[in-house]
């Protein structure tokens, strides 16, 4: 997937992938999340667009 701002307008276009995804493929993303949030965020965020972020 690409990476997406940091922002409001960033999320909204990531659920709007997310929503187009077939059931697998979204299963494959909750799996994701599930099994490491971070490296998630990290690689379908820009997260260097957003100043003083961390995430724990």
């Amino acid at each position: 997937m690409e990476k997406f701002k940091s922002d409001a307008n960033g999320l909204q276009e990531l659920l709007t992938k997310l929503y187009a995804l077939s059931g697998l493929q979204l299963r494959q993303q909750a799996g994701s999340i599930v099994a490491d949030f971070r490296s998630w965020l990290e690689s379908n965020f820009d997260l260097q667009t957003t100043p003083n972020v961390e995430i724990e």
